[in-house]
């Protein structure tokens, strides 16, 4: 099949597709998501460092919440929708409070379906701006968002395709306005760990799916693990890089 395997891009048959502009929102963690952070660190709990950045203990804002409210509310000012995804319901549960004055919509894989496409076109037919807080894998599959023309991401998804799929809920046929996707990333934490592995299996794939000579020069263009979750083992490594460079 390698000599007659046509791949196609969204850029080659979307040529109506707006802008994308997207960015690195790179924050500083404070005391106390530090100690947070660090806390998960020496108790080996994976999610709860991918989490720490926005669990503290406490109803205090954090960076990255912080940085959230001042996305929705530039996007307020410019009459612009935002799409918030988080995988974590606890993280979703925190940006909603942190949102209190805005007009917001909440959508978990605990809606029920029959009210799911209920919040979505009410979040669509909302006269002015507002916000969708979604788990990404409910409200990032197959739903049409296009009238968001701002999608956040609070943490680096475990697999390319559920931060791609979650983006492409709005950046899709239909979009009249340039989409711009905020990634929220915290300094000297295992965000930055999870992006370096992500970062290789992004270009491994794109070597074999857009690279037919891929195929023939690097049997890692065809290994399928590069394309499903973290493996155990990958997050073994991450805490223990973490532990050898923050604990004593």
């Amino acid at each position: 099949m390698a000599e007659v395997y046509l791949r196609r891009t969204q850029e080659d048959d979307l040529k109506e597709l707006p802008e994308r502009l997207d960015v690195d929102d790179w924050v500083e963690l404070g005391t106390a998501e530090r100690q947070r952070y660090l806390q998960a660190v020496r108790q080996r709990q994976f999610a709860d460092m991918r989490r720490a950045a926005y669990l503290i203990g406490t109803d205090e804002p954090t960076a990255k919440l912080e940085r959230i409210k001042q996305i929705v509310d530039e996007s307020a000012a410019n009459g612009w929708k935002v799409v918030v995804f988080s995988y974590f319901r606890e993280v979703l549960d925190r940006v909603h409070a942190t949102l209190a004055a805005s007009t917001r919509f909440h959508l978990t894989g605990s809606t029920p379906t029959s009210r799911r496409q209920q919040i979505i076109t009410a979040f669509q037919q909302h006269a002015g701006p507002a916000v969708l807080i979604g788990q990404i894998e409910a409200a990032g599959i197959g739903l049409n968002l296009q009238a968001a023309s701002v999608v956040v991401v609070t943490e680096p998804q475990l697999k390319p395709s559920t931060e791609d799929q979650a983006i492409m809920r709005s950046y899709r046929m239909g979009q009249p306005r340039m989409v711009r996707v905020h990634r929220l990333l915290a300094k000297d934490s295992v965000d930055e760990r999870i992006l370096q592995l992500l970062k290789t299996k992004r270009s491994l794939f794109y070597a074999y799916a857009h690279e037919s000579e891929a195929k023939h020069t690097d049997a890692a263009a065809v290994d399928t693990s590069y394309t499903v979750d973290l493996s155990s083992a990958d997050e073994t490594r991450i805490i223990g890089k973490e532990r050898a460079r923050l604990l004593p």
